[in-house]
């Protein structure tokens, strides 16, 4: 994929400052474009991913996460548990712990939703459905652990077709109108996103999370992605029936209606 300039152009002191942005491509399927890694073989990958760097917990325990939301088509509970399921396949493979963050306390990571007019970055573009940063070190940068959504883009947990009602209910007023409508898997797309976030560039493989483009990439992690993130971040003491059981239940409720 190629690296728009957009996507290197602010930096504070010693500090490269990269992103990735989902962007509908061919047939509305999301494209991610962002630093992609030049080798294939898990060891070389390893290497390469250090140089994205590691994101380190405010608190030194914990990540804490936030979400802005005024879109009135997904609900924050709705949000909440797409995210929670995301980082659920991450911690389940890792040692890290993601917790909701508190009243006043400053989160690593926000989740905020925007319309192109309301991006203050101005990295939203009318067909950027998700955009996210990688790790930074500085506390104040105002970029930290950013991740910011298209508000103008119809969110699920399944990415599954919906009544045009519930898209569109000014020019489709009654539910049951017989037309579908298409939405996107909140949980698959802020997954690779939040990878980004801890540091893993884009994959040259196909199947991976971290693949480059949605039509070629899974929605859980591939023993590549696994070997990535506990190179940075390390194994978490689990036996794989239990993650199987997890990832099970996974399964099951980010397919579940909300």
């Amino acid at each position: 994929m190629g690296r728009p300039k957009s996507f290197f152009n602010k930096k504070e002191p010693n500090e490269n400052i990269f992103m990735c942005k989902a962007i509908i491509g061919r047939n509305t399927e999301p494209e991610f474009y962002s630093p992609t890694l030049d080798s294939e073989a898990i060891n070389q990958i390893i290497e390469e991913d250090k140089r994205y760097g590691i994101f380190q917990p405010n608190n030194g325990k914990y990540f804490t996460y936030q979400v802005l939301n005024d879109d009135v088509e997904i609900t924050n509970q709705q949000v909440l548990k797409s995210i929670q399921y995301a980082y659920r396949r991450i911690s389940l493979r890792t040692n890290l712990k993601f917790v909701r963050a508190r009243t006043g306390e400053q989160p690593d990571f926000r989740i905020d939703f925007r319309t192109v007019e309301s991006d203050e970055d101005k990295q939203l573009s009318e067909n950027t459905l998700m955009y996210h940063y990688f790790p930074i070190t500085s506390v104040t940068n105002k970029f930290r652990g950013l991740c910011v959504v298209n508000k103008k883009y119809f969110w699920t947990s399944n990415g599954e077709s919906i009544d045009m009602h519930f898209i569109d209910p000014e020019h489709y007023p009654e539910e049951g109108s017989g037309y579908r409508g298409k939405t996107y898997d909140f949980d698959q797309v802020y997954t690779h996103e939040v990878l980004h976030g801890l540091g893993l560039p884009h994959s040259k493989t196909s199947g991976n999370v971290m693949s480059s483009n949605y039509g070629i990439m899974a929605e859980y992690m591939s023993e590549e992605d696994i070997a990535r993130i506990q190179a940075k971040y390390g194994k978490r003491n689990i036996s794989e029936s239990h993650v199987r059981r997890w990832l099970n239940w996974l399964r099951s409720a980010s397919e579940r209606k909300l």
